[in-house]
């Protein structure tokens, strides 16, 4: 496989993506069901989810599992 030619290629699409639109027209969409006025098709809100995945990260809870060997002290000012 060659190597690429523009290796930071990713970081330069991700910029170029308008954030800031694409959560106006979802979030338009979710509050009144159209856009400017206009019905928008599925295939329109879906590519706009895919976009918004590629700059911003996805929120998911992380849960600890195991024991954690620490002392915790408390002090209390007045």
């Amino acid at each position: 496989m060659a190597a690429r030619l523009k290796p930071y290629h990713e970081q330069e699409v991700r910029d170029k993506i308008q954030g800031g639109q694409l959560v106006n027209l979802l979030q338009q969409i979710a509050l009144e069901g159209k856009y400017n006025g206009e019905k928008v098709a599925t295939e329109r809100i879906r590519a706009a989810e895919i976009l918004l995945k590629k700059i911003l990260p996805d929120l998911k809870a992380l849960e600890h599992e195991g024991f954690v060997d620490t002392d915790i002290t408390l002090k209390w000012r007045r």
